[in-house]
């Protein structure tokens, strides 16, 4: 495992968080009121969608998750609650609020960091899931079970 790749993907995560909450901060919105209302849905069902999911991993696992992609030593493959349908349900509350507050801001700017953050949670889940085939024999059956981000509709 190299630990300096998944060090370096908290970095960037940061930085792109970053990016966007500047973004927000500093430039002028640029949104109607149902675009802003949109967004402001968005962010708060994010918010609610990514907690849901860190209680459900806590529960099952009885910790925290953590932010790097690195698989937990001596954890088990959490596969109860939002992860019973969705491999990745706390990063899907992430996009779901950032893609809520670009949309609620409506600068092209914000919706630069947005999608900039897609891309990399994208990146991310896949290096991730790299590294939790490895660790757990069962990820790969899991992979064809779930969805990344959102629900399979089909089996």
């Amino acid at each position: 495992m190299n630990i300096k790749r998944a060090h370096g993907f908290v970095f960037v995560q940061f930085i792109l968080l970053g990016l966007l909450v500047l973004a927000l901060w500093s430039l002028p919105a640029a949104s109607s009121e149902l675009s802003s209302a949109l967004g402001g849905l968005m962010v708060l069902s994010g918010f609610i969608l990514a907690l849901w999911a860190i209680a459900d991993f806590a529960r099952a696992a009885r910790t925290l998750p953590q932010v790097s992609p690195e698989a937990m030593r001596g954890a088990q493959l959490v596969q109860a609650g939002l992860y019973s349908r969705v491999r990745h349900p706390i990063y899907s509350g992430v996009l779901l609020a950032v893609l809520g507050s670009a949309l609620g801001h409506g600068h092209w700017a914000s919706w630069v960091a947005a999608l900039a953050l897609v891309a990399f949670f994208w990146t991310k889940s896949r290096y991730e899931e790299s590294l939790l085939r490895r660790a757990y024999p069962d990820y790969a059956d899991y992979m064809t079970r779930t969805g990344r981000f959102w629900p399979r509709l089909f089996s």
